[in-house]
């Protein structure tokens, strides 16, 4: 960790409030973020309970303090060192526990921790467990250090949300090494799995059989596994893809239908249906011809900002969130 500085960084807005709080971490600076949730597009002003719950679980990682303005819109946060404790988290149910994992692996670079979340692994508000152990996690070795170990224990869908995972790393003492990520390479081989609850057998294999159809159009080496989710007390089905290419490349693409009680506002595709649009939305992400998958950009950035060395990555069009 660095010294400690006497600065107090200041940002006005909710985007991007995780990866600033890990990056007041790594640099032991103070920050202050204003106005969050407070734009016309916002129904209810200030931070949200999974928000709230993030900041919590860093105040748990590490010797960090917050301050919350009353209303919520305002909050200030003061690092502080790792607290190497073995820390065991209940996710706040309306956040799967990728949204929580994706900046904790950025900080599990530098960070000891020993962390089991329970919690939903797959839903659509964020990255799947699936999304994060099969493109963040090897990406890190291409820095030159050695990932952290990301398990998934059981997995949970929504409602009940019964999944467990845990992150287990311990920080190299290497500097990161800033790699040459823009040789196009063929893609060799695509993985998958599927994932069903509480629907007939007869369809639950819908998505694989569309999937591979599709794909084996253009690489004939397809393989995706089925697992159920017995968790769940709710039907519903998801797909994560990933398309794989020597040295570096993997690319992903994941679609769910995984409703939670009381929600009106979500289409009810076929299991056939959504296995066609994950296959098309993997083979639109091949066409793109980046070396990053488009959920990891932001991720590969920082990483190359923290980096020793000039490094250059080859992204396929800048995402939005990037």
């Amino acid at each position: 960790m660095v010294a400690p500085s006497q600065v107090i960084l200041r940002f006005a807005g909710h985007a991007d409030l995780r990866t600033r709080l890990v990056l007041s971490i790594l640099t032991n600076t103070p920050v202050y973020i204003s106005a969050i949730h407070c734009s016309e597009d916002d129904s209810v002003p200030g931070l949200t309970d999974f928000e709230l719950d993030f900041v919590a679980l860093l105040c748990l990682l590490t010797c960090s303090t917050h301050n919350v303005l009353h209303d919520g819109t305002a909050l200030k946060f003061i690092p502080g060192p790792p607290t190497l404790n073995d820390i065991q988290h209940s996710c706040c149910p309306t956040r799967s526990v990728g949204y929580f994992l994706e900046p904790l692996l950025l900080l599990s670079v530098f960070c000891e921790i020993h962390l089991e979340l329970l919690g939903i692994t797959n839903d659509k508000t964020a990255l799947s467990v699936d999304t994060l152990l099969g493109v963040h996690v090897p990406v890190l070795r291409e820095f030159g250090v050695e990932p952290p170990v990301l398990t998934v224990h059981l997995r949970g869908a929504p409602p009940d949300g019964l999944g467990r995972v845990s992150l287990h790393s311990v920080p190299s003492l290497r500097p990161l090494r800033a790699p040459i990520l823009t040789i196009l390479a063929l893609i060799t081989h695509i993985r998958g799995t599927c994932y069903t609850s509480h629907i007939p057998p007869s369809l639950a294999t819908d998505p694989i059989t569309s999937a591979t159809a599709l794909l084996k159009r253009t690489i004939p080496d397809v393989h995706i596994t089925h697992c159920p989710l017995p968790t769940s007390s709710t039907p519903g089905y998801a797909l994560t893809l990933t398309a794989h290419a020597e040295p570096h490349t993997i690319l992903s693409a994941s679609c769910a239908f995984l409703p939670r009680p009381g929600q009106t506002d979500v289409t009810h595709p076929l299991p056939e249906t959504l296995g066609v649009r994950t296959a098309r939305l993997l083979l639109q992400e091949m066409k793109k011809g980046g070396c990053v998958d488009k959920t990891a950009q932001g991720f590969v950035l920082v990483l190359l900002a923290l980096a020793e060395g000039k490094g250059q990555v080859r992204v396929g069009g800048i995402e939005p969130l990037t």
